[in-house]
């Protein structure tokens, strides 16, 4: 009779709060490229097909997605509610009267940087096309 042990899971999920997004700018230095990446492979195998995690006292719940040859991998959500949407860009005329025309996703890339995409067509049979990129603190962010 053998036995299988099976990989104990972590306590708690590896965080990406730590990291530091760097500007060059404003003289911001980064987090590490190696660490980014280490902390990145944790999260990719604690989340192997989906990310949820809590911004500012909201759930959002993201999708496992990869390139062809695996090298590169991101999550990103749905398309987030019309009020949402409303407190991610309440400058925005367009979305704020027109919200059919405007979509809103959340999106990590796989150096573990995280940011809302916005999407924009000129009337509801036009094809969608990415718009602005709205930069979010990985200090505001909690894996679940």
């Amino acid at each position: 009779m053998t036995t299988t042990t099976f990989p104990q899971q972590p306590a708690t999920k590896t965080q990406i709060n730590n990291l530091q997004r760097g500007h060059g700018r404003l003289g911001i230095v980064g987090t590490n490229y190696d660490i980014r990446n280490e902390v990145a492979w944790k999260v990719k195998h604690e989340n192997p097909e989906v990310l949820n995690l809590n911004y500012k006292g909201r759930n959002y719940s993201l999708k496992y997605g990869q390139s062809l040859s695996g090298k590169t991998f991101w999550y990103t959500s749905e398309a987030l509610p019309t009020e949402v949407v409303r407190e991610i860009i309440p400058f925005d005329t367009k979305a704020i009267e027109h919200p059919e025309l405007v979509e809103v996703k959340l999106h990590v890339t796989g150096e573990m940087m995280v940011e809302f995409i916005t999407f924009r067509r000129t009337r509801t049979t036009r094809q969608w096309k990415q718009g602005q990129t709205i930069e979010v603190a990985e200090r505001d962010i909690t894996i679940l």
